[in-house]
């Protein structure tokens, strides 16, 4: 993230400081839903 932020504003952050400033402004990190690899696709659309 602070690659990103650097690359496009310009501006420099530590990269244990972006989090800090991202919780402040109330976004929190996105994680991947948990699901079984057995999962039967078809027979939950039913």
């Amino acid at each position: 993230m602070a690659q990103v932020i650097e690359r496009e504003f310009g501006v420099r952050y530590h990269p244990r400081w972006v989090g800090c400033i991202l919780r402040e402004m109330g976004w929190s990190p996105q994680k991947p839903e948990r699901r079984a690899r057995e999962r039967d696709e078809q027979a939950i659309q039913t």
